[in-house]
């Protein structure tokens, strides 16, 4: 979808949106910030955030390196 439709809206968050490219770009950057902490395959990480945009981001950068998640709320 980030190729297609870089500027459609990704997904919504109250009166918030993001586009494709912008959540392409923004889990890439978390990628590389887990990975530069040291996280690997198997590791667990918590989150403890409010609901916001960013969240599914955090899960999808997580989801991405095969790190297990502990969602606190």
């Amino acid at each position: 979808a980030k190729k297609k439709y870089p500027n459609k809206t990704a997904y919504y968050f109250l009166d918030q949106k993001i586009s494709y490219l912008d959540l392409f770009e923004n889990v890439k950057t978390l990628i590389y910030s887990l990975k530069k902490h040291g996280l690997k395959k198997g590791d667990v990480i918590a989150i403890l955030y409010n609901n916001s945009l960013f969240y599914p981001q955090v899960f999808l950068a997580a989801s991405k390196l095969n790190l297990i998640i502990a969602p606190l709320n």
